[in-house]
């Protein structure tokens, strides 16, 4: 595919159908599938998740990479053995949160050691907005993101996720991180939602990002747009970027 940024689907869906019919639909122009949490807690009729049947259509049948969206955050033995348990996967990425202890997220770089997994640590999630990074944070979203990073980096973690809005400074810190920007909106699609600090493929990629999730603008599109429309024009617009 043209464009360096890999375009991440967002498989969040309670909806087994919507879910595997927009997986098929988007595959040609889809890097990465993104499985969360809401299809974690999502059972079909025999029990199984639909992030289990979700990964198995992008891998097996798709052969696309996985991003696993738990945004795991706990003590230093659990975040531990919960990575070593989603290496067993097959994901290539996977989220846990920066705000983890500086053990935790030591534990979580040395359980993917010797693998091709790449853990993405979640900096200030793109539903905050000013005030509100100020009233948790002290600071504003740019400070924040650029402090965990850094701490992140540190402990070992590679790989990032923050709104394009702070990607370049990210970048700047951090020359060589992975960095993967949610929160993105073409200029076409349907508004509003709750995301707050939100922007278009180019502005990302402008940015400096490696890859960029959507989800609502390609499963939610325009009524001039179908679910594969969305996605290539989202793939025509980051290679025009």
């Amino acid at each position: 595919m043209g464009s360096n940024v890999k375009l991440i689907l967002a498989c969040d869906m309670s909806d087994i159908r919507a879910g595997v019919s927009v997986i098929d639909k988007t595959a040609a122009e889809v890097d990465i599938v993104k499985i969360g949490l809401e299809a974690m807690t999502a059972e079909d009729v025999d029990g199984k998740t639909l992030a289990r049947i979700f990964r198995h259509r992008a891998l097996n049948v798709h052969d696309q990479d996985v991003m696993w969206d738990m945004k795991i955050h706990d003590v230093a033995n659990t975040m531990s053995n919960a990575t070593r348990n989603i290496v067993r996967y097959g994901s290539q990425l996977f989220t846990l949160h920066a705000t983890a202890s500086d053990q935790a997220l030591s534990a979580v770089a040395k359980a993917v050691e010797g693998t091709n997994v790449m853990p993405l640590a979640v900096t200030v999630l793109t539903d905050l907005d000013e005030p509100q990074c100020q009233s948790r944070f002290a600071c504003s979203p740019k400070s924040a993101v650029v402090e965990f990073a850094r701490n992140a980096w540190f402990c070992g973690i590679r790989g990032f996720v923050c709104s394009a809005l702070e990607a370049a400074a990210i970048r700047d810190a951090l020359p060589n991180a992975y960095i993967v920007t949610p929160g993105i909106r073409p200029l076409w699609a349907v508004k509003p939602d709750e995301q707050k600090r939100v922007t278009t493929p180019t502005q990302a990629k402008q940015a400096g990002v490696n890859a960029i999730v959507v989800g609502r603008p390609i499963y939610n599109p325009p009524l001039s747009h179908t679910e594969a429309d969305a996605a290539h024009d989202i793939r025509m617009e980051l290679d025009a970027a």
